[in-house]
């Protein structure tokens, strides 16, 4: 079964990736996907939403297949550290600073996640038309833009969800 998330948080291995490569976490991502409900309660999504203004930022939503263990690159925000690293949609992500996704390497990319602050430089190994390319991006803080369209969103979203 397909699991869309931008930027958003993590559930097994994929859900700690997830953050990790977006500076975003589950919400983020899923409030991009229209056909994917976040699972959060809106306490929550309300509390990992006041802590993505703390975290590094990468700038891309990301389609997670937890079937097929991958994720994919399906919009690098504009003028975003993604954006000026090269990523393009439907980049699939390999590894993160050498550690490659997988059930394997779960705590070792939360280890690198818990450890990224604003400025670092990160290498992502990606799949682009069969073939692999890294890409180094310098993570930055949230733009105010960006943080208030991604919380306006979810709000949407968790609205949607109370109402029915």
């Amino acid at each position: 079964m397909r699991r869309s998330s931008t930027l958003v948080l993590l559930i097994g291995l994929v859900l700690v990736a997830a953050p990790v490569l977006a500076g975003g976490a589950d919400c983020q991502k899923k409030a991009a996907q229209a056909s994917h409900k976040c699972e959060m309660s809106a306490e929550e999504c309300q509390k990992w939403m006041a802590e993505a203004k703390t975290r590094p930022w990468l700038g891309v939503d990301l389609d997670i297949d937890k079937a097929a263990a991958t994720l994919t690159v399906i919009r690098v925000v504009p003028n975003s550290p993604a954006e000026r690293a090269g990523f393009r949609a439907g980049d699939q992500l390999v590894a993160m600073n050498g550690v490659p996704y997988g059930e394997e390497s779960k705590d070792q990319l939360a280890a690198i996640k818990k450890s990224l602050k604003f400025g670092d430089t990160v290498t992502y190994t990606v799949r682009r038309a069969g073939a692999e390319e890294r890409l180094a991006a310098t993570l930055t803080h949230m733009p105010e833009s960006v943080y208030v369209a991604m919380v306006e969103e979810h709000k949407k979203e968790h609205t949607e969800i109370a109402s029915r």
